[in-house]
């Protein structure tokens, strides 16, 4: 009955209210998996436009061939060792921090990418590494010169208003980042796929944009509290994370537009 008490060591809590939290928590959560649905859908779309007609889709020998030797469980155990890994050199603590213990992250998971990944996929990683390095590049410099939102510090030199270290970062984390989008994704859409009723392919970008939007964000974050970088002129960490996440859509784009054609050759 909605007007029971239930009671627990003592205390009298309506059974009804219960009831109510209970409802009210389903329907948070649904609420939330339909706006992730229709981000998905978005974002979808958005790759489609500017991609093609459809995500791209590895055939079975195909998922083979990209995933040499390593299973799903290699892929997750990668992510966590390098992502989180690096993540605990960043982080405000009593670990010194260097600008270059990024890029030699970053080349350490490219020389691993590379090592079991077909060299067909190579020349699609390097421009789309290229690509990040010039992007970022260009953003920075007008970021900071121009309008002055953010600036950096400690660098063993920079070209213009960027370090060389973090080019090096986007160089190498982008073409590993390729590499290993290309790999993980077709395998795991592979053995999951039949176990999602809407595109796995989709979802699993829209984590990929999500991971990237805050990763970056509490990176610059922490560097802030490092003493290594500074926001001014209004620019915070929501901003970062809406950069950071338009920036690896455009990338989801480019790399879907260049398996595409790979395909066809």
């Amino acid at each position: 009955m909605s007007g029971a008490l239930l009671n627990l060591s003592g205390l009298s809590i309506p059974a009804g209210g219960i009831r109510q939290t209970v409802t009210s928590r389903t329907d948070v959560a649904l609420s939330f998996a339909v706006k992730i649905g229709r981000l998905a859908s978005l974002v979808q779309q958005i790759i489609n436009l500017a991609s093609g007609n459809g995500l791209y889709h590895t055939s079975r020998e195909g998922v083979n061939l990209m995933s040499i030797n390593r299973s799903v469980y290699h892929f997750v155990l990668e992510f966590i060792l390098f992502f989180f890994g690096l993540g605990s050199f960043i982080i405000p603590s009593t670990i010194p921090f260097s600008w270059w213990i990024i890029p030699t992250f970053s080349v350490l998971l490219f020389l691993l990418e590379q090592r079991n990944s077909p060299r067909t996929n190579l020349k699609i990683a390097f421009i789309v590494g290229f690509f990040l390095m010039s992007f970022d590049f260009a953003s920075e410099n007008i970021g900071t010169l121009l309008f002055g939102y953010w600036g950096t510090s400690g660098s063993s030199f920079s070209i213009l208003a960027v370090p060389i270290e973090v080019m090096l970062v986007c160089f190498f984390g982008g073409a590993a980042w390729a590499l290993y989008i290309m790999s993980a994704h077709a395998l795991f859409v592979l053995k999951f796929q039949n176990s999602f009723n809407g595109p796995l392919r989709t979802y699993l970008i829209v984590l990929d944009l999500f991971f990237f939007g805050m990763g970056g964000a509490a990176a610059e974050w922490s560097l802030i509290q490092r003493g290594f970088m500074y926001y001014a002129n209004g620019w915070t960490s929501i901003h970062a994370f809406v950069a950071y996440f338009a920036t690896w859509l455009i990338l989801h784009i480019l790399l879907e537009t260049l398996m595409r054609r790979k395909s066809k050759i």
